[in-house]
């Protein structure tokens, strides 16, 4: 942050600054929730081509990516909790997930896991 030309009180305390309603329109302006949620639809289905010398190349589920993507979503809507930030047990917890992603949308969206438990 001091590279930028914030204090050095400011380096050390993000938080007064990430905290701040103007940080909250310069986020919305320019990383507005739509941007987020396609981007984060477009991760959670990431395939990868799978190679080989004896038979036809295959588009395949990038598991790695998807997990990373889900956990990066997790974290910014407050849902996972890091070991750091949880002091009671040292566990990493997930909050529970909303039913938007239940039976019917994974029917129309193979992609999608059929229930929580498949994460």
């Amino acid at each position: 942050m001091i590279e930028e030309g914030y204090s050095k009180v400011s380096a050390l305390t993000p938080n007064k600054v990430t905290e701040t309603k103007s940080w909250e329109m310069l986020m919305e302006e320019y990383l507005p929730d739509e941007l987020l949620n396609k981007v984060a639809l477009e991760g959670l289905n990431a395939t990868q081509i799978k190679t080989s010398f004896t038979e036809p190349d295959k588009k395949v589920p990038d598991y790695g990516v998807r997990q990373r993507y889900l956990e990066t979503i997790l974290k910014m809507k407050g849902k996972l909790v890091e070991k750091s930030e949880n002091k009671q047990t040292g566990e990493i917890t997930i909050k529970v997930i909303s039913e938007k992603y239940g039976e019917s949308d994974s029917a129309s969206n193979p992609e999608l896991p059929e229930s929580t438990t498949d994460l």
